[in-house]
């Protein structure tokens, strides 16, 4: 059998959606490891999978807590001084050395980094998208993307990548290694928008939930007898948007005051960068944490309110939760579009919704019987593309080995 390497970048939101296949792949046999920075460790670990900390001179333990809360601010630039250049100079050799990989499987937001592995060390790459990306915006183009923000470093890495055996004379040639390589964006084809084409060598996986492992956190106190519970949830890149973080969630908890008498308690992840007694006297409604263990707390929910990251999208589905979707940065306003799209939920204006608007939303995803079936049928496919098996057959058509279970 084959030994995968998975290479994990900052975010443990990422990192998740990884190991359903990780764990697809050891129960066929291979071995699979992962390499990441210190703060990616323990959430493998507990898994049951090796993991290879690397450059943890230039990222320590902590450096993940650090940047959400504003404390670091990690760019490209900084990136490419500290892991590209290295990468390009051997810092890996000995790891490589020692697990001889056949494939490595490289986060897209790590896509440079993944061309610069793959002109290094030979070893065939698949980009593991995390998100369902703009239908232009491809490894290849993310790789470039990168490289072009670099300023006269990029120039100076396109020389040493050409000496490491890049053929051809522009930035497409070089890239070429990520247009041919296998891509699995970790989402069934059912939740993206339709007549979206991503290319033959694009594969939607399934859901990728983050699968069985324990969520280790305080337990939580059990919401009364007869009443509906709402999670809310913006996510662990909140911190890096304090002041729409907090306007939001002050927002949010004037619905909660108004709501004392609806059959509803609020559990709130505010994570680790707001004190809930900055918000002043809090109802009996409401249970605010700084962490909530998110998977346990969905199986027992009626809606989720949601920043609209993908993994949270997902596992709403997966446990059948409708949403409000109150969407940040990044992709998650095209998550909104897409709940909306297939009647998953609603979503608000994140900086000018009202705190009536909210309650008005709330009532109705609650009362809604389109919204619940709708739901249900995106939780069953969810639980059927769970089981296409397409991550390990792509790997297996790359490693010549048995789809078929050890």
């Amino acid at each position: 059998m084959a030994v995968i390497v998975f290479v994990s970048d900052f975010a443990v939101g990422h990192l998740y959606p990884t190991l359903g296949l990780a764990d697809a792949l050891r129960q066929q046999g291979h071995r699979v490891c992962y390499l990441g920075i210190a703060d990616m460790a323990e959430a493998v670990r507990r898994r049951g999978f090796d993991f290879y900390t690397i450059f943890e001179d230039v990222y320590p333990s902590g450096t993940v807590v650090r940047m959400s809360q504003g404390a670091l601010v990690h760019n490209r630039k900084t990136g490419f001084n500290h892991h590209v250049r290295p990468l390009l100079e051997g810092a890996l050799d000995d790891v490589v050395r020692r697990l001889a990989p056949d494939v490595l499987i490289v986060s897209l937001f790590l896509s440079l980094e993944a061309l610069t592995l793959f002109y290094k060390y030979r070893i065939p790459i698949v980009i593991f998208t995390e998100y369902l990306r703009a239908a232009n915006g491809p490894p290849a183009a993310k790789a470039v993307e990168t490289l072009m923000s670099l300023d006269g470093v990029g120039y100076e890495l396109l020389q040493t990548m050409r000496s490491a055996g890049a053929s051809g004379r522009g930035l497409i040639d070089l890239a070429r290694p990520l247009t041919e390589a296998p891509e699995l964006i970790a989402c069934p084809r059912e939740l993206d928008l339709p007549n979206v084409d991503r290319g033959p060598r694009v594969h939607y996986l399934g859901p990728s939930i983050r699968g069985s492992a324990p969520e280790v956190g305080p337990a939580l106190p059990e919401p009364p007898p007869g009443t509906k519970l709402i999670y809310v949830s913006l996510g662990s890149q909140a911190g890096l948007l304090p002041t729409r973080a907090e306007s939001l969630y002050r927002r949010l908890f004037e619905v909660v005051r108004d709501s004392v008498d609806e059959d509803w308690h609020f559990v709130v992840s505010i994570g680790g960068h707001l004190e809930p007694g900055r918000f002043g006297p809090l109802p009996d409604n409401l249970t605010v944490v700084s962490w909530a263990p998110q998977l346990a707390l969905l199986q027992r929910a009626a809606l989720m309110i949601t920043h609209g990251g993908l993994g949270s999208v997902k596992e709403a589905i997966h446990c059948g939760v409708p949403m409000v979707v109150v969407p940040l940065v990044n992709d998650q306003p095209a998550n909104a579009e897409r709940v909306e799209y297939h009647r998953l939920g609603a979503r608000l204006d994140t900086d000018r919704f009202s705190p009536g608007e909210m309650g008005a939303a709330i009532r109705m995803v609650l009362a809604s019987q389109e919204i619940a079936a709708a739901t249900a049928r995106m939780s069953a496919i969810f639980e059927e593309s769970d089981r296409s098996q397409i991550g390990p057959r792509v790997i297996g058509e790359i490693t010549g080995t048995s789809a078929s279970p050890a």
